[in-house]
């Protein structure tokens, strides 16, 4: 624990009446060494830890003027003299008592040991000072050789446990009681009581006019916030920007605040205090992740309004985010100076505190002094994490993050790596930032394990097999970057150029965190578009030479027309296995082998030619902003040829409207879209065909004649595209184009619809499965895949016992692992200490605008069509199993993850509905606190009211 310097402790002691000395060091603890060290704080003393044993040893230090304070049990709040009473003319020995029936004894005996003096006193003692010097003057002759000083009554008997409790109340005697026990600057102010208010008002004003302040804010202090159990965080009025000689102000805004308490009480206060103005940073640091209990400080701050309220009255932009590692050693952290300041001034309210966890208001001035001007509880149960278990975790996600980081690991070409969220296969919009262990298995296994990778080695690209496209840390999915960017680069390309291009794409990377969901756009190129050229001029001309963008662009050029050429081959693959599923359904398999063999057949069959055509659909979509980019047709062109271009969300609307008109039975309808969920790998996620009447009869409601844009693109356009392709020496034109474009980005949405079948299913048969060892989809999801094939292959029992200890375990390792915060980015070992929260760059949808409500949907939210028609709809993530919701007349769709080709992306264009797509966490966060938003596409604005929601 820190202590006071000498001249910060002269001046706190006059503040209390104390005489001084700066010999003052030497305290005598008995029992409770942490309320004497506070006590000896609150006295602004140095402090060493004497006993009766070695007091000889003290005597061998003594100087001239030296004392010894020997404290009782008791904890100084108020310790200014009320009354001095003296014994004696020898003032040696001072003794400080409180009006208290307790009457520690253990002082006394402690003074007639070292000192032959027989102390009585009616009052309980606080503490007592002993002149050193005068040591070897005492003979016992004088047993009344003391002088008595009554302090105010200000003091608390306390155990260390109880601590808390006295520390943090109002928030006017918490500020009080830390004020001069920790370096920070803490204004106590002037603290009114409704009782005096209601007495005498102007002796009240009066108090504040004496302080001389420039400026004066009046802020709540009611009984009824900043408590253990309830925190009424901004629940009452708080008046700023009153100048300090306006009494009427003062008095108008002292009134303002008590009214604003529902029942005020005669011990409710108003704490006035000077207004800081050169203001330069504030915040709130909270000492766990709030509502989480994650070990972490998490400060919120603003460093560019000049405002003290920002943060908390939610209504700017200016809000930073820091996340912190409570168990990383602060002076190692690469942050600002003022803010490791900060967090050392919190670190010495958490010893007082017990580290009990906290909600901390401050202000950096201009000066650099830091000001705590609230100090709260925050409210919830914080004392069960178990932070041992969560920094072995931590420690392992370092080691693995090393292991792969490596300079070469003998697969890949670039001299680095970094591991992000969304740079590619999209894991946080698909499966989650925590998903369960069975969602995450499928998705490694079906997907990023093998798939990927040999996919993009047929499609052209280099070869990165076997490497693990996809690691856990913390319990959070990252993608290998370095892997993603080989398997994003041409195979035709030299070894040379592929590892110059490599390291270039993650260093932009790296210094631009941003782009980590938009990597295809803005960092690296993964195929020819109209304008490849300039984008390359534009990014890299200064790091690549003319030959060297011509190369790639050649290589670029290959990987684009092979995709054209192959696109019906891709079509074909997904045609040739959809007749396995019938045969598997109506197998007399068991229901986990019907499980794992419609997920197998997703995985060996459904998912490559899935992945081929997603990737032919951004090359068609990339092609054609390239030609809006370059001003070939508009971007209103640009929508209209999205409009027209089949999906299967068009035929699902057509399909409803044929069963609203009788054309289609009720059944056929669940029968064909029954195998869609919000959550293509979540087990626990519903499926429409577990409650059709939440998630079809809406859309069947809703249902209306198509509107499919008839609107092609007239000759003059179609005329310049051709002569584009010409100019640049692409053998295509745009009918040719027009074909493979509109057999891709029809493809690829009818490919995952093919294979997310047999996955929904396969789901279905081992949550079957589950029900017969009585465990419900919520258990088995903390089951890894591995698991469930193990036990279907008899390698571990299909015994409920067994399969419940599997769950326990992995249950306990995903509880701790959903505890620990990570970036978007990892770039090094320091991040999984220290980062700030990155604002999303979303991706704008159509041209449009709209301002509506906003709404955010659960798992478990209403479908009444009345509920989302004309609002602006806010989702987690881009999944496509939430189609259902363009059933509802949405105004507009905003998702905290994806990237500007996800699904709900093409979903949007398809059927011009405004979207931001992968908004980020913070937007995402504020948007959800809030009522109403402005989302205006065409000037990239997210704009929201500033009432938040009750």
């Amino acid at each position: 624990m820190r202590v006071f310097r000498s001249a910060q402790s002269e001046v706190v002691s006059r503040a209390l009446g104390i005489k001084y000395n700066i010999m003052d060091k030497y305290i005598y603890f008995s029992d409770n060494q942490f309320l004497h060290s506070l006590n000896a704080k609150r006295l602004g003393l140095d402090h060493k830890l004497y006993t009766i044993d070695n007091l000889e040893q003290l005597k061998n230090t003594v100087t001239e003027r030296s004392y010894l304070y020997l404290f009782s049990d008791f904890l100084l709040l108020d310790n200014a003299i009320t009354s001095s009473k003296q014994i004696a003319t020898d003032e040696s020995v001072e003794v400080f008592v409180v009006a208290n029936s307790h009457n520690d004894d253990s002082v006394r005996q402690a003074v007639k040991s070292l000192l032959n003096i027989d102390i009585d006193v009616a009052y309980g003692v606080v503490y007592i000072k002993i002149n050193l010097s005068r040591i070897g003057n005492f003979d016992g002759s004088n047993k009344h050789n003391y002088s008595l000083k009554t302090l105010s009554g200000g003091c608390l008997q306390l155990d260390d446990h109880q601590v808390p409790r006295a520390a943090l109340s109002t928030k006017a005697k918490t500020l009080g009681f830390f004020e001069h026990l920790i370096e920070a600057e803490i204004d106590s102010g002037v603290v009114i009581s409704y009782q005096d208010w209601q007495d005498n008002r102007q002796s009240c004003v009066d108090r504040v006019l004496n302080q001389n302040w420039y400026r004066v804010i009046t802020r709540s202090s009611s009984l009824n916030e900043d408590s253990f159990s309830s925190s009424n965080a901004g629940a009452f009025e708080s008046v700023a920007n009153i100048i300090g000689e306006d009494s009427d102000s003062i008095g108008e805004a002292i009134d303002s605040v008590f009214a604003s308490y529902s029942n005020v009480a005669s011990k409710d206060e108003v704490l006035l205090q000077r207004q800081i103005t050169n203001v330069a940073v504030s915040g709130v640091c909270t000492t766990r992740v709030i509502g989480k209990g994650s070990p972490y400080y998490v400060i919120c701050y603003d460093d560019l309004s000049g405002r003290t309220d920002s943060i908390t009255a939610g209504d700017t932009n200016h809000v930073k985010t820091l996340m912190v590692y409570r168990n990383a050693d602060l002076t190692e952290l690469n942050i600002d100076d003022d803010i490791k300041k900060l967090l050392g001034h919190v670190n010495e309210i958490e010893t007082i505190t017990a580290s009990v966890a906290l909600d901390i208001e401050f202000i950096i001035d201009t000066n650099g002094s830091i000001h705590i001007v609230q100090i709260r509880p925050l409210v919830g149960d914080y004392d069960t994490i178990d932070d041992d278990a969560i920094d072995h975790h931590i420690k392992s996600s370092q080691r693995l993050f090393s292991q792969f980081s490596v300079p070469d690991d003998g697969i890949t070409t670039g001299n680095k790596n970094i591991f992000g969220v969304m740079p590619d296969a999209n894991p946080a919009e698909l499966i989650g930032i925590k998903p369960r262990p069975l969602a995450f298995s499928l998705y490694q296994r079906l997907i990023t394990d093998e798939i990927v990778t040999e996919q993009r080695s047929e499609y052209g690209y280099r070869d990165v097999r076997p490497l693990h496209h996809m690691l856990k840390f913390g319990g959070t999915p990252f993608i290998n970057v370095r892997s993603s960017f080989n398997s994003f680069t041409p195979a035709s390309l030299n070894d040379n150029l592929a590892n110059k291009l490599i390291n270039l794409y993650i260093d932009r990377l790296m210094a631009l965190p941003k782009l980590h969901d938009k990597v295809e756009f803005d960092v690296v190129a993964t195929t020819w578009f109209p304008g490849v050229g300039t984008w390359f001029d534009e990014i890299y001309a200064d790091k690549l030479n003319s030959n060297e963008i011509k190369q790639t662009i050649d290589s670029l050029k290959q990987v684009c027309l092979a995709a054209i050429a192959n696109v019906n081959t891709y079509i074909n693959c997904v045609d040739d296995y959809v007749g396995k599923f019938d045969r598997v359904v109506q197998s007399d398999l068991s229901n986990i082998n019907k499980g794992i063999m419609l997920i197998d057949i997703c995985r060996s069959h459904g998912c490559k030619p899935f992945a081929h055509l997603a990737r032919s659909g951004f090359i068609a979509i990339s092609i054609l902003k390239g030609f809006v980019n370059c001003n070939v047709m508009t971007k209103q062109q640009y929508d209209n040829y999205l409009l027209n271009i089949d999906s299967v969300s068009s035929n699902m609307g057509r399909d409803a409207y044929d069963v609203a008109n009788g054309k289609l039975s009720k059944q056929a309808f669940y029968d064909r879209y029954g195998h869609l969920r919000p959550g293509t790998y979540d087990i626990c996620s519903e499926a429409y065909f577990d409650n059709p009447e939440k998630y079809l009869d809406p859309i069947i409601k809703a249902s209306k004649v198509s509107e499919k844009s008839d609107e092609v693109l007239d000759v003059a356009t179609i005329a310049n595209i051709d002569a584009f392709f010409h100019e640049e020496n692409i053998n295509l034109n745009f009918s040719y184009f027009d074909a493979f474009a509109r057999k891709a980005i029809h493809g690829r949405e009818e490919a995952k619809f093919k294979y997310t079948k047999f996955m929904s299913h396969g789901l279905l048969f081992l949550r079957k499965w589950a029900e017969s060892l009585e465990l419900t989809a919520d258990d088995i999801s903390y089951l890894l895949i591995t698991d469930i094939l193990d036990i279907a292959s008899g390698n571990m029992p299909d015994n409920r016992e067994q399969v419940l200890q599997m769950i326990c375990y992995r249950k306990d390792i995903y509880r701790l692992e959903s505890k620990i915060e990570l970036p978007d980015l990892i770039k090094s070992d320091d991040d999984f200490l220290f980062f700030h929260k990155k604002e999303g760059a979303p991706n704008f949808i159509s041209s449009k605008s709209v301002q509506a409500e906003i709404v955010l949907v659960q798992p478990a939210e209403t479908n009444d069509a009345d509920y989302f028609r004309g609002k602006v709809v806010l989702i987690d993530s881009a999944d496509p199993g939430y189609d259902w919701l363009f059933g509802f007349s949405i105004s507009g769709l905003i998702t905290k993850y994806g990237g500007a080709n996800s699904h709900m992306a093409i979903r949007c264009a398809e059927l011009g509905i405004p979207a931001a797509i992968g908004v980020g966490d913070i937007i995402y966060n504020k948007l959800a606190g809030s009522n109403e938003v402005t989302l205006d596409c065409n000037n990239g604005i997210i704009n929201t009211t500033v009432r938040l929601k009750k």
